[in-house]
């Protein structure tokens, strides 16, 4: 499969300040991308640079097999956008306002736009002034603006913001229909990691402007670590019973008094009497997998201790 988008030590400055330095990006032909890191890390920076919004000072872009330059307008045609909190004319209906970009970009498809508004459960409010939507709805009017054309690749920054939990269900099904029946690549950031975790095919991370990791779902899937998590009233005097009393060496002492053992072929019912008989007070005892956020967690930790 190959990359509709790649970027190569892509880099941004303004005056002194380097908002990213070093960013690697390989996104494949109709896969959905998530693309995460903490506030400050260069999310936004990269996406205005992906849609020419803001040169870059560094590396290259790469966007359906060509060398983004200044002059490259034409690409723009292909991509659905929604960068920040997506602005409207709020005197306008929210129709109007789809009416107006299908304008803007020469696109005339009949039943495109009820199609759009129809996606993301807007078609109530459709003749409603946008200044009469909630932040939940002019979200979704923005996604809807940046489907409305059929675009090839579809960037979103942050589309979960301002969403109830229908809302965010409603978002996920309808980026994995656009990925899947509509062959659209989604590349999209969010703060909600289990929002990304649902729809992922591939997540990419980013810290103070440099890209730390890119890995498949499936990979982070298969690579997940079983543990069991202990939530007890001593953290210290716990630790010192699995180590000497259980032979335990493969153990992590967490925030919140809790501690994940990593190892095979140990009941809970064993480490729970032992941790009893010793004196420590056991509020919580149970066994989970790896998630997302806490390959995500792992990695970011360790770029903070390099």
């Amino acid at each position: 499969m190959s990359n509709i988008l790649r970027t190569t030590h892509l880099a941004k400055t303004i005056k002194d300040r380097t908002l990213v330095s070093d960013v690697n990006i390989h996104v494949k032909k109709g896969e959905i991308y998530g693309f995460l890191g903490p506030n400050g890390a260069g999310k936004t920076t990269v996406m205005r640079m992906l849609t020419n919004l803001w040169r870059p000072t560094g590396g290259v872009i790469e966007l359906f097999g060509e060398t983004v330059k200044p002059d490259s307008y034409q690409m723009l045609s292909r991509m659905g956008t929604m960068i920040e909190f997506p602005a409207f004319y709020e005197g306008l209906s929210g129709r109007k306002n789809l009416r107006l970009h299908c304008e803007y970009m020469g696109y005339y498809h009949h039943g495109s736009i009820d199609e759009a508004l129809e996606m993301l459960h807007l078609t109530e409010a459709a003749e409603k002034l946008v200044k009469n939507y909630s932040l939940g709805m002019k979200q979704r009017l923005g996604i809807a603006r940046a489907i409305l054309c059929r675009p090839e690749l579809l960037i979103l920054d942050e589309p979960t913001n301002g969403l109830d939990p229908a809302g965010l269900k409603q978002n996920r099904d309808l980026f994995k229909t656009l990925s899947r029946e509509y062959e659209m690549t989604v590349f999209l950031s969010s703060h909600l990691l289990s929002e990304v975790e649902d729809i992922a095919d591939t997540i990419g991370i980013i810290h103070r402007g440099k890209t730390l990791r890119e890995i498949s779902m499936k990979d982070i899937t298969e690579m997940n670590t079983a543990y069991i998590e202990l939530s007890v009233d001593n953290v210290r005097q716990a630790s010192r019973i699995l180590s000497d009393r259980l032979n335990l060496d493969r153990f992590k002492v967490m925030e919140d008094s809790r501690i994940r053992i990593y190892a095979e072929n140990i009941e809970t019912s064993g480490i729970s009497e032992v941790l009893i008989q010793g004196g420590v007070g056991l509020n919580a005892i149970s066994r989970k997998t790896e998630t997302l956020e806490d390959y995500y967690l792992s990695v970011t930790e360790e770029a903070e201790q390099a």
